[in-house]
């Protein structure tokens, strides 16, 4: 094997790398954003329901 083959085989190496890196990224911040909202979604309605409460004291 060349010197230019080893070149272009280890470039692929690292794109595939940089690749697989990507979609694992990407699949860990759709799955951290679901969470994110459903953590709001619950916290909405907390919040609202302690401003009403606090209205209800005033």
């Amino acid at each position: 094997m060349g010197f230019k083959k080893k070149q272009y085989a280890g470039f692929g190496v690292i794109l595939a790398f940089m690749l697989v890196t990507a979609v694992v990224m990407l699949v860990s911040m759709n799955h951290m954003k679901k969470n994110m909202s459903e953590i709001v979604q619950d916290r909405y309605m907390k919040v609202k329901m302690a401003t009403e409460i606090q209205l209800l004291f005033s």
